[in-house]
């Protein structure tokens, strides 16, 4: 009898060696999940904020372009009127050289008219 109860302490013993490493594996393996879900989450804090900076600086970088489109498109509206003011008194000139000419026609042809009366 004493030797069955010795038994009984050296196997339930040996049982809980290997339940104490089954555990003991089981606590490495969720430490290391846990060393791999916190170096995830810092990774996805890093890459947030790269986010962050990288829409910041393309927002910095697109109203720098607008602007310097709307500088451009300024420049070009102005000289674009510049000109056509331009344009504008030369035909007005021509014109009025044209109207001159016309006057001096139709006088002519008055006296030539007056002249065979």
């Amino acid at each position: 009898e004493k030797e069955i109860a010795a038994q009984m302490m050296v196997q339930w013993a040996e049982e809980m060696k290997k339940i104490q490493e089954e555990l003991a594996r089981k606590e490495e393996v969720i430490e290391n999940q846990r060393t791999k879900l916190a170096k995830a989450k810092a990774m996805e804090q890093r890459h947030r904020e790269k986010l962050i900076r990288n829409n910041e600086v393309f927002q910095t970088q697109y109203k720098k372009k607008c602007d310097e489109f709307k500088e451009i498109f300024k420049e070009a509206k102005e000289e674009a009127f510049g000109k056509l003011k331009q344009l504008d008194k030369v035909y007005e000139e021509e014109i009025k050289k044209i109207q001159k000419k016309e006057e001096m026609r139709i006088k002519a042809l008055e006296k030539k008219l007056q002249q065979k009366s």
